[in-house]
This record gives structure tokens, C-alpha cells and sequence, in this order.
């Protein structure tokens, strides 16, 4: 076991030698980061990476991302505004509510029952998970519609298939009601893959115990590099680490909103903090927990120590974000041509230096074969 990352041309050669770019750039921050942690904290006996998921995420996509928040900026004040004529509180509850109510076309898609404005806000219809909450642990938008008090009794810790499927005509109703209330409009764009979801026959429960254990989620070139300097290298999906953000109430640091800021970097140490302080017990009281229709509204979720909140603000106003360094590639050049006498300047930009051969982009040579980033 290394006392730290290697340095120098062979250990650069090593992490070059993968195909993939974008993890090489990622290795090399990441070895001096986990260097520097060394350094200043010794020797290092477990690590949990926390994978961001926008990784690999092109400008035009970071682009489109952005678009989609600002439009659902817009949505929210929306029906603020609609709520406020309807004397309701503002308040997240209330906000998704209407939502699912609008998306849903005003209709139960478990019953087919009309739900009336003033039956939205009484307690008669309920938000419910389309996959239950203590079986996936998914609290997002596309997994969430409305139903009736009643019915989500009967229906219990099931999916919609799961209950209703053995009656094959309600069952054929059912689905044909399901598309044509989540089909998609210009406010509610990805209706339809909530349908997909809503009909969706086979579904795997086994999340809880996965969440810290399934390999598959973890990137075997980090894993791999990391193991060098530590044996026990471990890495979750992100589903239970948005969950334990909420539940130890870390949003608010970065905004005051119930989401984190994607626009600042620093939520990405957030993530690594939960990811450090989470272990199996805390996965498996959160799948305990439905923020809707929970016995446990009376208990507070326990949090990793007394102080946490108040260490975690704390450490995360002294971040400094550490970039990668844009080299200065392009420069500036002036070419002048002469037609019939006449002199044309035309301005514009040339590559400064090799194109590829001073990148990890283009071609590359190893083990004697040439191939191409």
C-alpha cells in the first residue's frame, strides 16, 4: 500500500493510458487533492466517493439544464401567484400539490375520480410514490402523482401493477387512463415518462441493501487508483445522498430553497460530507420514512453527531473551489492577402503550440499502439 499517489512521468503514463479524457482530468485533480489530504491529515483507512453525475455533461447540456430551472423558476411563481388567489399557504407541500394536480388533469389516475380545487388542499387526496418511497427511496418529481386517501390505503406499500394487475380488464382501463393524463404539455414536458413509470410491471426493491454495496455504480479507474493508498474504497449512488441531505436539513446552506445550488461548486462537498457520514443504518431508517404518509412525523432523523449542522455551515464557508487550469491554447493572428492590388487583413484565431500531442486529447501511443482520443 502507497503512503501517497505516485508522482512523475510513469504514474502520468498510467493515468493517460485510459481511453476515456474527461476521468483523466479527473484523476490528475483528484491525485493532488487526495494528496494534499494526506499531507495535511496522514494516512487515509476508508474512502467514499460521491461520483457527480454531471461528469460528463457538454456545455450545450449544462445549457439545457440551466433552461429547464429557469423555466421551472417560472412554473413556481406561477402557481404562487395561484395560490395566493386561493388563500392557501405558500409552502413546498402545497406547490407540488398543485402541480401533480395540474399534471395529472385534475383526475386520480388510481380511480379515476375528479379532484376538485378544494379537495386538492383537504386531506381527501394524497401525494403518492408511483414506486413506494421505503422500497426505492426515490422522492423526485417523476416518481410522484396524486391519489385518493382511500384508495392509497387499500393500495398500500405497492406499485400500481402490483395491485391492480391481476384484474386484467381494470387493469387495461387503467393503463388507457394513465396515458391520456400523463401525456406531456408544454408545462409538464416529461409526462409521459411518468406514464412509462406508472405501468411499469417489473420494479427492483432491493435498494436499501444496494445503496453501499452494488460495484456497479462504482468507476473501476477510481476505485482502482484510489485502492493504491487505501484498501477500503467504496462508492454510493446519488438517490440516498440527495435523501440524507434533505433529511439532515444541509440544503439551506448553499440557498434558501428545498434543492441544492448546482451553480455552486461547493455542493459537491456537501454531497461528500453525507457521503462520508453515511453508513447502512442511516439508509435503512430513511427507508422508513415517507415524507407524505410517515408514523415517524413526530421523530426527528438522527444526525451523524450534536453539532452537524452547525460544523458542516461552517466548514463550507472556508472552501476554496479548485479548478482545473485552462491552458492558454489559441492565440489572436492577423493574416494579410492581396487581390488586384488591394490589401485584405482578416482577423482571427490560431491553436498555440501542437494541437493534440500537448493534451490528453488526440492521438496516443501505448504498448507500442496508436489510438485516438
Amino acid at each position: 500500500m502507497l503512503e501517497k499517489l505516485p508522482l512523475g512521468k510513469e504514474a502520468d503514463k498510467e493515468i493517460q493510458a485510459i481511453r476515456n479524457p474527461i476521468v483523466i482530468t479527473a484523476l490528475f485533480e483528484l491525485r493532488k487533492l487526495v494528496n494534499e489530504l494526506i499531507e495535511d491529515h496522514g494516512k487515509i483507512d476508508e474512502i467514499k466517493v460521491e461520483m457527480a453525475r454531471d461528469l460528463k455533461i457538454s456545455k450545450s447540456q449544462r445549457n439545457k439544464i440551466r433552461k429547464e430551472q429557469n423555466r421551472l423558476e417560472r412554473e413556481n411563481d406561477r402557481i404562487k401567484a395561484r395560490l395566493l388567489e386561493e388563500g392557501q399557504r405558500i409552502k413546498h407541500d402545497n406547490i407540488l400539490l398543485y402541480k401533480l394536480w395540474e399534471e395529472c388533469k385534475h383526475v386520480c389516475p388510481y380511480t379515476g375520480r375528479t379532484i376538485s380545487l378544494s379537495q386538492l388542499f383537504s386531506g381527501e387526496v394524497q401525494i403518492e410514490h408511483i414506486h413506494p418511497w421505503s422500497r426505492s427511496l426515490n422522492d423526485s418529481f417523476s416518481n410522484k402523482t396524486l391519489c385518493y386517501a382511500d384508495e392509497n390505503r387499500k393500495k398500500g406499500n405497492q406499485t400500481p401493477f402490483e395491485f391492480y394487475g391481476n384484474d386484467e380488464a381494470n387493469w387495461s382501463a387503467i393503463k388507457e387512463r394513465a396515458l391520456k393524463l400523463f401525456s406531456d404539455t408544454k408545462e409538464y414536458p416529461n409526462a409521459y415518462q411518468k406514464f412509462k413509470r406508472f405501468v411499469q410491471q417489473k420494479f427492483d426493491d432491493d435498494f436499501s441493501s444496494r445503496q453501499l454495496n452494488d460495484t456497479r455504480y462504482i468507476s473501476k479507474e477510481a476505485k482502482n487508483y484510489l485502492s493504491k493508498i487505501c484498501k477500503n474504497v467504496m462508492v454510493s449512488p446519488g438517490q440516498a445522498t440527495s435523501n440524507l441531505r434533505q433529511k439532515w436539513g444541509l440544503n439551506h446552506i448553499l440557498n434558501d430553497e428545498n434543492a441544492k445550488t448546482r451553480e455552486d461548486h461547493r455542493h459537491h462537498a456537501i454531497d461528500a460530507l453525507v457521503m462520508a457520514c453515511t453508513k447502512l443504518s442511516y439508509v435503512q431508517e430513511l427507508s422508513k420514512w415517507n415524507r407524505y404518509n410517515r408514523t415517524y412525523d413526530l421523530k426527528k432523523f438522527p444526525l451523524p453527531w450534536e453539532t452537524f449542522n452547525y460544523d458542516a455551515e461552517k466548514a463550507v464557508d472556508k472552501i476554496l473551489i479548485s479548478h482545473k487550469k485552462v491552458s492558454n491554447d489559441i492565440t489572436v493572428r492577423t493574416h494579410v492577402t492581396e487581390i488586384n492590388g488591394i490589401k485584405h487583413k482578416n482577423i482571427g484565431v490560431a491553436a498555440r503550440g501542437q494541437l493534440h500531442k500537448e493534451t490528453v486529447f488526440g492521438k496516443r501511443t501505448f504498448n507500442g499502439e496508436e489510438a485516438f482520443h
